[in-house]
């Protein structure tokens, strides 16, 4: 029976139709010359390259989510971790700026002794340490918030696109009806 379709030029496909073999929607419009199915047609391959850009942002946007919600994790346990070996105090900031320009004033303007200076330099240096330590608690904390702001920005936008494929999608439904 397969042999007799092969003889007359038809594929596997035409043995399970019986015998008729499956044309495509492309074929079918072609062979009616009928230019409202022709414009329906092109409607739909341009609807279906829109969904497929917007997917493909889609996946770019979940990708970029987790990378940054895993970037996120990372800086939360480190900050915590910091926060659990360190005297981290956003208050003392103020405090330690104001120690610093107090002592540098001390130097530029009292007369002292050599060691007496070499003292101060220690302190201002002591002090220029602690406060790198505690900008580094605020850089990270801001860092955070920025990632958090990121990964909320991106969740809109991507429900913001969902909601264009399913707009895409009932147009293209609607065309096929």
């Amino acid at each position: 029976n397969y042999t007799a379709f092969v003889a007359f030029g038809l594929g596997p496909n035409a043995v399970a139709n019986g015998g008729e073999q499956r044309r495509s929607l492309n074929d079918i419009i072609k062979e009616a010359h009928n230019p409202e199915a022709e414009k329906i047609k092109t409607e739909i391959d341009s609807l279906k390259k829109e969904r497929s850009a917007i997917i493909s942002k889609i996946k770019d946007l979940r990708r970029r989510i987790s990378y940054k919600e895993a970037e996120l994790a990372a800086l939360s346990k480190l900050l915590e971790m910091k926060k659990s070996t360190s005297k981290f105090d956003s208050k003392r900031i103020g405090y330690l700026k104001h120690m610093k320009r107090t002592l540098e004033f001390k130097i530029s303007t009292e007369a002292s002794s050599l060691a007496d200076e070499k003292e101060l330099v220690r302190k201002i240096n002591q002090i220029d340490a602690e406060l790198d330590e505690a900008f580094s608690f605020v850089r990270l904390e801001r860092k955070i918030d920025l990632m958090k702001k990121d990964i909320e920005a991106y969740s809109e936008s991507l429900s913001k696109y969902n909601a264009e494929i399913g707009e895409k999608d009932g147009k293209i439904d609607s065309l096929y009806t």
